[in-house]
């Protein structure tokens, strides 16, 4: 076994005997001279005898040499390397055998055009075996021919940085001939400089037959006298497809130009794909610095991290962002020749100038416009896309993927209006989403002949803000899916002039085809509008964001909904005349105390409801469970009102025997529209408002005409306790009939005395007067006796209006009227008021009333509430009897409503109908003889 492998150790010292390493010497630049080479690296030792062993040449960093004649050396074994920094010009035929390594950093010049073909091996550069550094530096100046493509065939170059640099002209467009299926791997840069810097630059083409691939591993420069174009050699009825993929940046400058696809004439052939992973910079000043002359040729974005995208040439080629890239424009872009811009990732314009000749298909991507958009006559369109499509026109639009998303936030959208402008979102079953926000428009150019047209189509979103709106000459159809409106005027079908709308000049269906959706989005008080379908089966959604309690959104006229009602944000507002009618199966969700139906309304059907309804932001649903005799065709109207039933006609405080009062605040009124015998049992809400202190022993009371009847109680909910009350839900035990108009009123009954179960605490009154000059008398009335843990502070204030208790005194269970003499009564203007604090804890204030002493004058002293809906009421002191003119302006000065008034002397209470203002900020002021008051803000 030794003797064996100390055979091998000398064989193997015998044969590298036969093989030396020769470095360049110093100073000597003719590669092909023997005399050019040394044994040792710092020189000396001897030069080769011959270029015809298996010798190693190495030229060092630092070393430039250029051939002088043509060199033929080496044989297998043999190898030529260039170091990093090292340079060797080929200006003649390089006939070489071996192995060629450029290094990192090493550069080679093609400057001759010799051979070029791989094999058989001796005839050129490429004959051997190439082991090229990503670093590397291939620059070519000179060729064989225009015909003699890149060797890319096995075993095939893995290139480092590959410059072309053209100084001749070779006699035609030169024609890298990729073999297909075999990619074209260039690891470092393409860095194409020139492609010949004559009068007429020659075309580069990357051509082939078949399928080309062009694998970039660093940037692609295309700078000075350059054209390249992607072009397929493909014959008749034959498809190919050529692809390069540069995984750096892409960067066009200076007078290059790029044509991404120009197919042979007649061939039926595939797809042009430039496909870049870094940054896209154009600055070239060449009229076609980027086009196409294939209808599908595409620059595509397909990076994993942001990218940034700047044009400002003319981008004649179709523009794509692959799925998961994101791509952020710098600078203001155009693109020309009825090209697509397809998004299938995320694209944000960052507030840059867009025109577009051809479509905008956000196909499961998401396309972020802040700047303005030039549509032209073409579409600009959402829609569900998986990423796969490679082509053009509707099917761009797929069943499965993502959901693409057009924003337009403050963008100013323009269409160049005709039969062909289209803004869709959606395209048939292939949903997508506009979004229109801030200040954003979009117009179809009136003037311009045709009409343009707006689609909605199914289960898709179109989204309108406040303050946006899209106008001009065009029809709009609702082809089942959600118009979402922020205008306080709705959704309208005529007098459409406020943003937040569909303010074409052209038709208006908003219930075309397929089931319709709408939501009402504002930040203030809105109506329906005159365009909500009469009759619709989608989802009505209020989604409004105005103040919890407020109006929210009111209905325009009569609705029936055969889907869903969906409150999720602000109250929906009906009334008797403007009726919302819930059809058969139709449902009611997620109303709480932020959204509920402030009004009557409807039901149709057989089956168990909860009537969504309240007050404010007052919850309090009232159900109807069957129990014989429905059909599909019953109606029921139900409404929740925040009144006290004892006092409110045609109801009394009369109880049927057993019970011992019932509520002081709430009722609700069931009427059955519909002939016939059915019987029901009834479930009533209690809420922390309905001051119920004993669920078990709160009913289910039912107005018969002349007393409040019991009609038990069942507990289906609850009992929460919060603080001192219970909350839950209530039905009744016993079935009840006869629901024909009148209607039937319900509320909460109790066999309880009012300390223990209240229905509860409520000011009904309170006011202060003049005794003398020394006195004054404050008095107040309850609904009902109260708790005796409850506590009354009377409160009295000077001109600093800063409060201070001057008495305090408890509830009663048995006096629901109260007063206290004030015998230190200040001169000049006296405030008054009162704190009450509940057993519960709950502290409520009543409004200000003033006592003057001394002094003559007319104050406003409260206005409640301040933040008003539709009434407010206005507590005034005046010293005397007088006429008064109340005004109210806006923040503008402008006067919007002036009434006259007779004021008595002491405290007076006006209840101010304010419902007709829009929402905005105001002040109230009155003028009289004895001139203005003070001014108050609401």
């Amino acid at each position: 076994m030794k003797r064996c492998l100390l055979f091998f150790i000398l064989l193997f010292h015998f044969s590298a005997s036969f093989a030396a390493i020769y470095y360049s010497r110093a100073g000597q630049t003719e590669p092909n001279a023997l005399a050019s080479w040394d044994v040792n690296m710092g020189g000396g030792g001897g030069a080769p005898p011959t270029f015809t062993n298996a010798d190693r040449f190495i030229i060092q960093a630092g070393h430039s040499m250029t051939t002088t004649g043509t060199w033929i050396f080496g044989i297998a074994g043999s190898a030529l390397e260039i170091q990093n920094g090292a340079t060797l010009q080929g200006d003649h035929l390089i006939q070489f055998t071996g192995t060629f390594q450029i290094d990192d950093g090493g550069t080679y010049i093609h400057n001759n055009n010799g051979s070029v073909a791989q094999t058989p091996a001796g005839t050129s550069i490429f004959s051997g075996t190439e082991s090229f550094g990503a670093g590397s530096n291939f620059e070519i100046r000179n060729w064989l021919d225009n015909l003699n493509g890149l060797p890319n065939t096995a075993p095939g170059i893995a290139w480092g940085n590959l410059i072309v640099n053209m100084q001749v002209d070779l006699g035609g467009a030169w024609n890298w001939d990729i073999t297909a299926g075999t990619p074209l791997t260039i690891n470092g840069n393409l860095d194409i400089k020139s492609t010949y810097p004559g009068v007429t630059p020659r075309e580069l083409r990357f051509t082939g037959i078949g399928n080309q691939i062009i694998n970039v591993g660093g940037d692609f420069l295309l700078s000075g006298t350059s054209i390249v174009n992607l072009k397929n050699n493909a014959g008749n009825n034959a498809t190919g497809n050529v692809t390069m993929q540069v995984d750096g940046n892409v960067l066009l400058a200076n007078t290059s130009q790029l044509n991404l696809g120009s197919p042979v004439s007649g061939a039926t052939i595939g797809v042009f794909d430039l496909r870049f992973k870094g940054n896209f910079t154009a600055t070239t000043t060449a009229v076609n610095g980027i086009t196409s002359t294939s209808a599908i040729a595409y620059l595509v974005a397909n990076g994993t991290t942001p990218q940034s995208f700047t044009c400002p040439a003319y981008l004649n080629c179709h523009f794509k962002v692959a799925p998961g890239a994101i791509v952020n424009q710098s600078g203001s872009i155009a693109n020309g020749g009825g090209r697509v811009f397809a998004i299938l990732g995320t694209y944000n314009d960052n507030g840059f100038t867009k025109t577009f000749s051809g479509a905008l298909e956000v196909a499961g991507g998401i396309f972020n416009s802040t700047g303005s958009l030039a549509m032209g006559a073409n579409r600009c369109r959402s829609c569900t896309g998986d990423g796969t499509f490679t082509g053009s026109g509707a099917a761009w639009c797929t069943g499965t993927g993502s959901r693409g998303r057009i924003n337009f936030i403050s963008s100013i959208v323009t269409f160049d209006q005709n039969s062909s402008s289209l803004l869709l979102a959606g395209s048939g079953s292939s949903p997508g989403d506009i979004y229109l926000a801030g200040n954003a428009e979009v117009g179809f150019t009136v003037g311009n002949s045709g009409t343009g047209s707006v689609t909605l189509a199914s289960n898709s979103i179109l989204s309108i803000a406040g303050n946006s709106n899209i106008n001009g000459n065009a029809n709009y159809s609702a082809d089942g899916g959600t118009l979402r409106s922020g205008s306080a005027d709705g959704i309208t079908a005529t007098g459409n002039t406020t943003n937040g709308n569909m303010r074409v000049g052209g038709t208006k269906s908003y219930n075309s085809t397929g089931i319709n959706s709408f939501e009402y989005f504002g930040t203030g008080i809105q109506v329906t509008g005159n365009g909500l379908p009469a009759v619709f089966s989608g989802t009505l959604k209020i989604n409004n964001t105005a103040a919890t309690g407020s109006t929210g959104v009111t209905l325009s006229q009569p609705t029936s909904l055969s889907g869903t009602l969906d409150l999720t944000l602000g109250n929906l507002t009906t009334t008797a005349a403007n009726l919302l009618t819930i059809a058969d199966d139709a449902t009611a969700i997620n109303a709480s105390a932020s959204s509920l139906v402030n009004g009557p309304l409807k039901k149709i059907g057989d089956d168990n409801f909860s009537f969504p309804v309240g007050a404010g932001s007052i919850y309090a649903p009232i159900g109807i469970t069957n129990v014989f005799g429905e059909s599909g065709t019953d109606e029921f109207t139900a409404e929740y009102n925040r009144a006290n039933p004892q006092s409110t006609f045609p109801y009394s405080s009369a109880v049927q025997a057993g019970l011992n009062h019932v509520s002081y605040v709430e009722y609700w009124t069931l009427q059955q529209n519909t002939a016939g015998a059915i019987f029901k049992k009834v479930s009533l809400a209690v809420n922390t408002t309905s001051f119920c202190r004993d669920l078990d022993r709160t009913f289910v009371g039912r107005w018969n005409g002349s007393l409040w009847v019991n009609e038990g109680s069942e507990i289906i909910s609850g009992p929460v306790t919060i603080g001192f009350n219970q909350t839950g839900t209530i039905r009744s035990d016993n079935l009840i009939t006869g629901f024909t108009p009148p209607a039937i009123a319900f509320t909460l009954a109790t066999d309880l005395v009012f300390a223990d179960n209240p229905l509860p605490i409520h000011l009904i009154s309170f006011d202060a007067v003049k005794l003398s000059s020394a006195t004054s008398s404050v008095a107040w009335e309850l609904a009902a006796c109260c708790s005796s843990t409850a506590k009354f502070e009377i409160q009295r204030a000077e001109k600093s209006r800063n409060f201070i208790t001057i008495r305090t005194m408890a509830g009663s269970e048995t006096n629901r009227f109260y007063n206290y003499t004030d015998n230190d009564l200040q001169s000049g203007i006296n405030y008054y008021r009162l704190k009450m604090t509940d057993a519960d804890g709950t502290i409520t204030y009543s409004r200000t009333v003033a006592v003057m002493n001394g002094v003559n004058g007319l104050l406003f002293t409260s206005l409640i509430p301040t933040l008003v809906t539709t009434t407010a009421s206005l507590t005034i002191a005046s010293s005397a009897a007088q006429k008064m003119d109340i005004v109210i302006v806006d923040m503008q000065g402008r006067v919007m409503m002036k009434r006259n008034y007779m004021i008595a002397a002491g405290n007076t209470n006006i209840e101010l109908s304010l419902g007709g203002l829009p929402a905005g900020a105001y002040q109230l002021l009155g003028i009289s003889a004895e001139g203005k008051t003070n001014t108050i803000r609401f």
